[in-house]
């Protein structure tokens, strides 16, 4: 610098006002001022405070517009993660149920499939014990069907032999071999086990009489005396009682085989019907089981990616707002900010104006605003006070070199009352 002279009392083609900085944010501003143009000092200072404060309402401006656009921003963004996670709180929820139902479904399938289990396991018991308790009836009336149909066939040749040798007047005549082919067959009459104790006795009585006699039986039926008369026809009539009961024991053993078979039949039919109906039921409900358990595992699947996405949009949505918040202060803070720095620029310039009215004369110098003391902020000590903190604020030297030159100026003193401006 050449000194406050020259910084005043520029050439008459040019003077070079610079730059005005706000901080960090501000842009540069440079001007090329006519000191013909400018007029006097006074003037030039206050073209100097409209242009910065110019500058600043420009920059609060265009900060306003990328403001107003980071809450438009703010706002669509976070509609769209408050959308995103009312979707997916409701598919949540959706998801929820499915599985719940599914795990109860399968609970019911469980217990249908346990329960057909233990009816299919009882019906398979129960059926395995009327085979096996019919065989063994079955088994019983075969045995107990021969040995009576050979009582029977036995009981019909020894009656066949008595009749063959009973004469008219009730005796019995027969060879020594129709005697022991008689007492054979009464015999196996008395192996039977369908034969009762009396007719047993009867038969061992007659038989009895073969001992008896020198001969043997026939003799004894031969003999020809009452008692052999009497004894042919008692054993005739024995054997024709027993031949009628152990044919009617064998018929109604065999409808006893007979229904007990169809009950069996019917039974088997019915418990066949029942395992092949429950067999069938139970594979339905495990292929059913099956498709639950897909459904559960899809739903489980989409439950946890649904809740992977809910906890990523809470948190972009919580940052979001969090950094939001953050620039809505920060924003609030510089507005204010701006708000005092125009307020002091514009403080500044009516203090200037009011107390050199007009600034175009030489007689109204800062010497005059030595003079009024009624407000400080409005004295010289308090423009140049602002025009140091506007230098500060800002970063521009020539502020910084304006408020020292006018320090300077108003702690001279001129005797001769000379201008002020004449000193810088």
């Amino acid at each position: 610098p050449r000194g406050a002279a020259h910084f005043w009392a520029c050439p008459p083609t040019q003077f070079f006002v610079g730059k005005v900085m706000r901080t960090a944010t501000f842009a540069v501003l440079a001007a090329t001022v006519s000191c013909a143009e400018v007029g006097s000092p006074i003037t030039k200072v206050v073209q100097l405070l409209k242009g910065l404060a110019s500058k600043v309402t420009n920059e609060g401006e265009a900060e306003q517009r990328e403001y107003e656009q980071l809450v438009a921003f703010c706002e669509d963004n976070a509609k769209s993660l408050q959308h995103n996670l009312k979707n997916n709180g409701e598919k949540k929820e959706s998801l929820e149920a499915t599985i719940e139902k599914a795990n109860a479904d399968i609970e019911v399938v469980d217990t249908k499939i346990s329960e057909l289990s233990n009816s299919i396991a009882q019906a398979e018991e129960d059926l395995d014990r009327a085979t096996k308790l019919r065989n063994q009836e079955h088994e019983d009336w075969v045995s107990a069907d021969a040995e009576l149909m050979q009582t029977v066939d036995a009981l019909q040749r020894a009656i066949n032999i008595v009749k063959k040798g009973l004469t008219h007047d009730g005796f019995v005549q027969v060879d020594q071999q129709a005697a022991q082919r008689l007492a054979s067959l009464l015999q196996v009459v008395l192996e039977a086990k369908n034969v009762e104790t009396q007719t047993k006795a009867q038969l061992t009585g007659f038989l009895q009489a073969r001992e008896d006699k020198d001969d043997g039986l026939a003799a004894y039926m031969q003999a020809g005396s009452k008692t052999s008369a009497d004894a042919g026809s008692a054993i005739l009539d024995t054997l024709g009682e027993l031949e009628n009961k152990a044919s009617g024991q064998r018929a109604d053993a065999q409808k006893k085989e007979t229904q007990a078979q169809f009950n069996y039949d019917m039974l088997k039919q019915g418990l066949t019907d029942q395992l092949k109906t429950e067999n069938k039921e139970q594979s339905e409900a495990r292929q059913k089981k099956g498709e639950l358990k897909e459904v559960l595992a899809t739903a489980e699947g989409d439950l946890e990616s649904t809740n992977a996405d809910i906890e990523s949009d809470s948190t972009s949505l919580r940052e979001l707002q969090q950094d939001c918040m953050q620039k809505a202060s920060d924003h609030e803070t510089s507005v204010k900010e701006r708000t005092e720095e125009l307020k002091a620029l514009a403080t500044a310039e009516k203090a200037i104006k009011e107390k050199t009215g007009g600034a175009d004369s030489r007689a109204n110098s800062l010497l005059q605003l030595s003079s009024g003391t009624q407000d400080q902020d409005s004295s010289v000590p308090g423009v140049i006070k602002m025009l140091g903190d506007l230098s500060r604020k800002s970063g521009d030297m020539k502020l910084a070199f304006l408020a020292t030159e006018m320090t300077s100026a108003s702690e001279a003193t001129v005797a001769d009352g000379a201008d002020v401006f004449a000193k810088v």
